[in-house]
């Protein structure tokens, strides 16, 4: 499955609802990764999937909440967000 990987690492502005912390982490959800890294919600939550991707599950729901941490996802896609 081909994936479409910045060139150049985009910085984007801290929002509110990436301000969830636990502990000193900042956590992101599915979504914005996916709007960070230029590809599809799915595609996100299928790399978690198989693996290429780690996220931390928060307890709730039936399933749980994914979320990412945002140290995590500046390394990958090499640069501050």
């Amino acid at each position: 499955m081909p994936h479409r990987m910045m060139e150049q690492p985009i910085s984007y502005q801290a929002t509110p609802t990436m301000k969830r912390q636990v502990g000193n982490e900042t956590l992101l959800t599915p979504e914005q990764v996916a709007e960070i890294m230029g590809l599809q919600r799915n595609t996100i939550y299928n790399w978690v999937k198989i693996g290429k991707l780690n996220a931390v599950k928060l307890p709730g729901g039936k399933q749980g909440k994914l979320r990412f941490r945002r140290d995590y996802i500046e390394t990958l896609i090499g640069g501050a967000i």
